[in-house]
């Protein structure tokens, strides 16, 4: 099993930039501004946070779309206009579930 610097310095690796989570809150002041996370940056958050167990992508160059609808339908149409509307532009990746 990989270790949480490990994952998420292979987030970085393909371009993203993690965020270190405790349940679904970032332990971070001003996350949102978060830039050039490198393996010290990683360390640093593993020690500072050791709880932090959990990890978050910063969206702001990964942009996503969460819909919570528990009617299926409606879900199907959503993700059909989704589709439709960005094709060509990057994944729509779907997730099932209901929480968190």
């Amino acid at each position: 099993m990989q270790s949480i610097i490990e994952v998420r310095l292979a987030l970085v690796d393909h371009g993203y930039t993690p965020i270190p989570v405790i349940g679904k809150k970032p332990p971070l002041k001003k996350w949102q501004e978060t830039t050039g996370v490198c393996k010290a940056t990683l360390e640093g958050w593993d020690r500072d946070w050791p709880n932090a167990s959990n990890t978050g992508i910063l969206t702001r160059l990964t942009p996503t779309i969460d819909l919570d609808l528990l009617n299926e339908p409606a879900a199907v149409a959503a993700e059909n206009l989704i589709r439709e509307r960005f094709d060509g532009l990057g994944c729509v990746l779907t997730r099932v579930g209901r929480e968190p």
